[in-house]
């Protein structure tokens, strides 16, 4: 199997999509609950429900346990057998901010369905800018609701309904180039998250450079741990002073 942590997807290994991987609470494998007799699966008390480990299924098994139950929850470690996952492109990956401290994962949609998707398994989507701005292609504005969370993207400036029954405009006006990925990205916020609490920003948005040298060469950040300030996420990074040569 093949995941993809930029849109929480998992696919079998001949590009079949399976299901979006996904927890609404923003929950961690060492916050499930172990189970008796060795079982590898977890038990989440907030769902009241078992969750499977995939670490030794394989795509016919997973296939298998999706049709039995299409809501299926699942986790997997690093020792999985049979899962690939992707990784972000980029240099300095091995530079990127490990979660050393353990805190709770924020994930990250650039989809605008990985966006909805995660709008509607309870999360709030914090939508940030994640491309470059382009001056062709079809133009768009993103609208968001403010109970749902959901974003919709505007392509008519005729269109008004967004002006009513709660929906704000979150992008104003920008061109989707059809060769390049959405330009837009969200953070997927957990309903209720405490001010002031310390997370981990696993697939950051914004370009956060990485100096390692004199001549002003950088890499970019790929992760962060960050606190909630109530409508947003202060970094905390420290940038690195330069290095000779």
């Amino acid at each position: 199997m093949i995941f993809d942590p930029h849109t929480r997807n998992l696919y079998a290994d001949d590009g079949e999509f399976l299901k979006t991987v996904e927890c609404p609470l923003a929950l961690r494998v060492q916050d499930l609950h172990a189970l008796p007799n060795e079982s590898p699966d977890r038990f989440c008390h907030h769902c009241d429900r078992t969750i499977r480990c995939a670490d030794d299924l394989t795509d016919s098994q997973m296939r298998a346990e999706l049709e039995e139950d299409e809501e299926l929850c699942i986790f997997a470690t690093p020792q999985a057998r049979h899962i690939v996952l992707l990784r972000p492109a980029g240099a300095g990956l091995g530079h990127a901010n490990p979660n050393r401290s353990g805190r709770p994962v924020i994930c990250t949609a650039r989809t605008l369905e990985a966006i909805n998707e995660g709008a509607c398994r309870g999360f709030v989507p914090l939508v940030r800018r994640a491309g470059p701005d382009s001056t062709v292609g079809p133009k768009c504005m993103l609208v968001q609701h403010a109970d749902t969370g959901h974003v919709h993207a505007v392509g008519d400036c005729r269109d008004n309904r967004w002006e009513k029954d709660g929906w704000t405009v979150v992008a104003d006006w920008f061109h989707v180039r059809p060769d390049r990925p959405f330009p837009y990205a969200a953070y997927l916020v957990p309903r209720g998250l405490p001010l002031g609490h310390r997370v981990y920003l696993e697939d950051l948005i914004e370009d956060v450079p990485v100096v390692y040298h004199s001549q002003g060469d950088s890499s970019r950040l790929l992760a962060c741990d960050a606190t909630w300030l109530g409508d947003d996420f202060e970094l905390e990074w420290t940038p690195p002073m330069p290095t000779l040569g």
